[in-house]
């Protein structure tokens, strides 16, 4: 199939609906497989108990957003199972570059937030 000059649209899928960023600690709603940050989802059910994108309920009446067999929100990381954890892996795998200006640093997702925490450029900027 020479005639496919690409299909990754994984940025696309990872990107959080409330910031529009590359979802941090993502989270999936259940209810329409929607991928958020896990703090822009947090903050959103502060305040409501639907799901930001399709209006379903994300919280149950306890509070939770769900146990074992009521999950309505996962939480995508190494532990993921499923599909969650093919997920887990092509969010890992996605190339990312440092935010910080005259960085270089191209790296993988699950490299991101500690090069972030330690990138020279970064720990520069913000002792100006």
């Amino acid at each position: 199939m020479d005639q496919i000059e690409s299909t990754d649209r994984s940025p696309d899928m990872f990107k959080c609906g409330l910031c529009k960023c590359i979802a941090q600690e993502p989270r999936i709603t259940v209810c329409c497989q929607k991928v958020w940050c896990g703090a822009c989802l947090d903050h959103w059910l502060e305040g409501s108990e639907t799901c930001p994108q399709c209006q379903s309920l994300a919280v149950n009446g306890d509070g939770s957003t769900g146990g074992c067999g009521e999950q309505r929100v996962k939480k995508l990381d190494q532990n993921s199972q499923g599909v969650h954890a093919m997920l887990w892996r092509v969010y890992g795998n996605m190339r990312v570059r440092c935010p910080h200006k005259g960085c270089s640093w191209i790296g993988d997702m699950l490299s991101y937030e500690s090069h972030c925490r330690d990138c020279a450029q970064g720990l520069a900027a913000s002792a100006s």
